[in-house]
């Protein structure tokens, strides 16, 4: 009898063993698919109307305020696309870089050109590498390291169509433009909602999923090796010039983005950078929640 529960036992144990293997095999194979392909990030099919056809997101406008144009960009990776909303009131021939986040595209930012659009300030659309209408190798979010990529040429366009004063980016867009703004000395203002320091930061310091305390500095290690390629130089190793004024936007509800980074970035850039958190707002959903706010910050910071 002693024996045939021994061996009961055992048994038990070795199929609990396979099982919570199993599970914890599954739990990171959903996770690591979930960082490079998450259920928002839908690019566009090489043939769809949007990427071709100025006038499907013109009707996003208004047209009286707004004229929207299309550009495509060469470069030796693939061809980027961005979109040039030119003011037609009172224009300034001022306008600002709108950089989406990670599996956004041109229009994740449309409500900040709508805004300046009001002032008779142009803006510039974008969609970075695997977004959107842009050229994509399939293999999903890069968290930066692909999306850098020639970034320069959207500056660059940008400047050919009015005078570039500010770049407003979000998340990963901030990773992708902050260093190219800092290294190069682009004469902006810097404008950065709920920054995305690195890639380590978002697989340690996010909340989207729980794992219990005990298991996951083990889960994030494993998630980090399976990810080596992606491994990103932080936001904080990097310095913005002393004419580079910079406000960071966070919202206290942001999982993703947790605002407790925010003492990283302000540490590091000092001077430069000022904070303004949005109680109640969840990651990338800032103008969205308080609208009245992110206006009277643009007029601020941005048009002043």
């Amino acid at each position: 009898m002693v024996t045939v529960v021994k061996k009961t036992f055992k048994l038990g144990l070795i199929v609990s063993t396979i099982l919570l293997i199993i599970m914890w095999a599954a739990l990171l194979a959903y996770y690591n698919n979930t960082l490079k392909f998450p259920r928002w990030y839908k690019p566009y099919p090489i043939n769809a109307k949007e990427c071709h056809d100025p006038s499907v997101v013109q009707k996003k406008f208004n047209p009286e305020l707004v004229k929207v144009s299309i550009h495509t960009i060469s470069t030796p990776h693939g061809e980027l696309k961005a979109w040039h909303n030119k003011a037609l009131k009172n224009r300034q021939n001022k306008g600002a870089l709108l950089v989406h986040g990670g599996g956004g595209n041109h229009n994740m930012l449309n409500p900040y050109a709508h805004l300046l659009s009001q002032y008779g300030w142009d803006s510039l659309s974008i969609d970075l590498p695997n977004h959107g209408c842009s050229y994509n190798n399939q293999k999903g979010l890069s968290h930066g390291t692909v999306e850098s990529k020639d970034f320069e040429k959207f500056y660059i366009l940008g400047n050919s169509l009015f005078d570039l004063k500010a770049i407003i980016a979000t998340s990963m867009g901030v990773l992708v433009s902050a260093p190219h703004a800092f290294n190069n000395n682009w004469p902006v203002k810097l404008l950065f909602e709920n920054p995305m320091i690195s890639f380590q930061k978002i697989v340690t310091d996010q909340r989207s999923y729980y794992i219990p305390p005990m298991a996951k500095p083990f889960f994030e290690w494993q998630i980090l090796k399976l990810n080596t390629h992606l491994m990103s130089k932080p936001l904080t190793d990097y310095k913005p010039n002393k004419g580079q004024k910079i406000l960071l936007l966070y919202g206290s509800q942001d999982s993703l983005t947790p605002v407790e980074q925010a003492s990283e970035l302000l540490k590091s850039w000092e001077e430069n950078t000022s904070l303004t958190v949005i109680e109640g707002a969840w990651h990338a959903q800032l103008i969205q929640h308080a609208p009245g706010l992110l206006q009277k910050i643009v007029e601020d910071f941005i048009l002043n």
